[in-house]
């Protein structure tokens, strides 16, 4: 293997994972541009609606954010499965 092979596969692996990187970096930046408009009205009622008690409106602000998140916590942890199953129906005469 020559150096300027080595050289433009190690460029293209930089490339590659930079890329990566972008396209996770937009995605996030794309589902929060679609995420405010819902979220912020709500978490916007919660804060106002209990102003007055500054330890009700913690536990609704913990709960709200834990219902938030748990699904995603949940979806992350059985991403690897999912993929496993679309493999199965992408190649479904392989065994």
């Amino acid at each position: 293997m020559s150096q300027s092979s080595c050289l433009e596969n190690l460029d293209f692996n930089i490339i590659k994972e930079i890329l990566h990187y972008l396209n996770s970096l937009l995605v996030g930046i794309f589902f929060a541009a679609g995420w405010t408009p819902c979220v912020g009205p709500i978490f916007g009622s919660i804060m106002y609606a209990n102003m007055v008690n500054p330890t009700q409106t913690f536990l609704n602000i913990t709960a709200y954010s834990l219902g938030s998140c748990i699904p995603f916590i949940i979806m992350e942890l059985f991403i690897g499965e999912s993929k496993n199953v679309f493999e199965v129906f992408h190649h479904p005469h392989e065994n």
